[in-house]
């Protein structure tokens, strides 16, 4: 199975991403480790930097 991201077919296990609405699964998409990582590193970043703005 390819990488949505990239199209690379790897030997490692992708990672499978999805949103839910309520019990209803709304978007879905699998990436390699090397995407993976980097979506895992933007998503840090914004969740360090939303709790950074929400603090009173």
């Amino acid at each position: 199975m390819p990488c949505d991201r990239c199209g690379n077919e790897t030997d490692a296990d992708l990672t499978r991403y999805a949103a839910f609405e309520s019990d209803e699964e709304v978007m879905a998409f699998a990436l390699c480790p090397g995407c993976s990582y980097g979506l895992n590193t933007l998503l840090r970043a914004y969740v360090a930097n939303r709790e950074l703005t929400l603090r009173p």
